[in-house]
Order: C-alpha cells, then sequence, then structure tokens
C-alpha cells in the first residue's frame, strides 16, 4: 500500500511514524526496483 495513503488510515500527523513502524522493504520490492533500474540503464 501506498505510504501516504496509509498514514492517512492510521491518522499519523507525520509520514516519518507511519514509515518508521509500518512500511518494510521486502524481497520482491527489492527484485522490481533492480528490474527497473536495469531497465533504465
Amino acid at each position: 500500500m501506498n505510504p501516504t495513503v496509509l498514514k492517512n488510515i492510521l491518522g499519523h500527523a507525520d509520514i516519518s511514524t507511519t514509515l518508521r513502524y509500518y512500511v518494510d522493504i521486502t524481497d520482491k520490492m527489492m527484485e522490481q526496483a533492480v528490474e527497473l533500474m536495469e531497465k533504465s540503464v
């Protein structure tokens, strides 16, 4: 889920709170990022 949407759902005043406690990088996210970077080179 988009962190900004999650921030609003949870009612956090600051996005850093949401990012600190609820957003984690998964292996799949890392794989997708690598694929995107490889395509842009």
